[in-house]
């Protein structure tokens, strides 16, 4: 019987190391393909997104950036979050490519999107 089938595939370095293998850092083409579909709230700095979101109020502040965390936490992927009173700034970059942009930090911003 195959262990590795029986672990959880956060548990399992071999599919961890498959998973590190496969992503790939974003050609400047496909960086500017996916920013296009994000909305004006999102800028590409180098090897970064930086997402600037804004509210009325600091309770809508940090109930925005709390839904940020636990997206992240549930997408195993996670963004620098700086919470200001009625804004909130993400910073996403991948660093197990080293510090440079994938699809996977463009799934993040299009999911935070969504929850605006």
């Amino acid at each position: 019987m195959d262990n590795n089938r029986c672990l959880h595939p956060v548990q399992n370095p071999y599919r961890i190391h498959l998973q590190l293998k496969t992503m790939l850092a974003l050609s400047d083409k496909e960086v500017e393909e996916n920013l296009s579909k994000l909305t004006e709230n999102w800028k590409c700095d180098g090897k970064k997104l930086l997402g600037q979101f804004t509210f009325t109020n600091y309770n809508s502040t940090i109930d925005f950036a709390n839904k940020v965390a636990q997206l992240a936490i549930k997408q195993n992927h996670h963004p620098s979050i700086q919470i200001d009173y009625g804004e909130v700034k993400i910073t996403i970059t991948t660093h197990d490519v080293g510090n440079q942009l994938t699809q996977k930090d463009f799934e993040l911003a299009n999911a935070i999107e969504k929850i605006y």
